[in-house]
């Protein structure tokens, strides 16, 4: 007897992808975080163990802002695309998405008494498809950047890193996020 959900098979597939791809991102922003930070491992482990990915964001831009330095381009957007696609993935994992024609509704959209008030939150299998690619470009960028980039500590002065090893990878600015 197949699976009552076997028509959302491949539905539950890229969610499983995307929850991995996830989990890479996440270890790109923290990996960028300890590059930045010259200190000991136990406060290293602190931020590999327990910051949320939303501060380690947080954390990425403050080194910047210590050293005096604005935050370039690439990597405000890298961060901004990172909580755009953290917000959807902590709503399908925290507030219950169930299949319903062919995508993703959000169950506390379900479980409201005045739907009508509220608009319908839904993911589809090409958002999440869209979101994966994103990861997966964000992800590449960071690992060029953790390459290539000079290590940079918080409160030591740096030449800042020349541009161009950057013009061999297509920037996500240069092309549009998938995932809007």
């Amino acid at each position: 007897m197949p699976h009552p959900n076997s028509a959302f098979r491949s539905l539950y597939e890229a969610i499983g992808e995307f929850v991995c791809e996830f989990a890479n991102m996440e270890l790109g922003i923290k990996t960028s975080c300890v590059k930045y930070i010259n200190s000991s491992n136990d406060n290293i482990n602190i931020i590999m163990q327990n910051m949320t990915l939303d501060k380690s964001c947080d954390l990425l831009r403050d080194c910047y802002k210590f050293n005096n330095e604005d935050i370039p381009y690439e990597i405000s957007d890298v961060l901004n695309q990172t909580r755009k696609i953290a917000v959807m993935r902590n709503k399908i994992l925290h507030n219950g998405f169930v299949p319903s024609n062919g995508k993703f509704i959000n169950r506390k959209f379900l479980l409201m008494p005045f739907r009508e008030k509220y608009t319908e939150e839904a993911v589809s299998e090409l958002d999440i498809n869209h979101m994966i690619l994103d990861i997966k470009t964000i992800v590449r960028f960071l690992s060029i950047i953790q390459y290539y980039s000079p290590p940079r500590f918080v409160g030591v002065p740096v030449e800042p890193p020349s541009r161009d090893w950057m013009k061999s990878f297509q920037l996500p600015s240069q092309s549009p996020w998938h995932y809007k």
